[in-house]
């Protein structure tokens, strides 16, 4: 998870600067700590995949998804229905 603030600013501000750190910290990660990874991995089969997987996270675009949105989807949700949700 993620926090940033920063004052004076708006909230689209905060969200772009919160996608950009995500993808500069995963391909710093990537460069400085490729072989750390590597050595770190238990299983060496599946190292490539899970490298993929990061490079896929970078390049990834995101998708912002205001609270009133996310509740309705959550409650259409079998497994939420149960629990109140406000």
């Amino acid at each position: 998870m993620l926090e940033t603030e920063i004052a004076f600013t708006n909230l689209e501000y905060i969200i772009n600067l919160s996608k950009n750190l995500l993808s500069y910290s995963f391909k710093k990660i990537l460069k400085k700590n490729y072989e750390d990874i590597l050595f770190l991995n238990k299983k060496p089969k599946n190292i490539k995949k899970k490298i993929k997987h990061i490079k896929n996270i970078i390049k990834k675009k995101y998708i912002t998804i205001s609270y009133n949105k996310i509740i309705k989807i959550l409650r259409k949700e079998k497994k939420f229905k149960k629990n109140k949700i406000k």
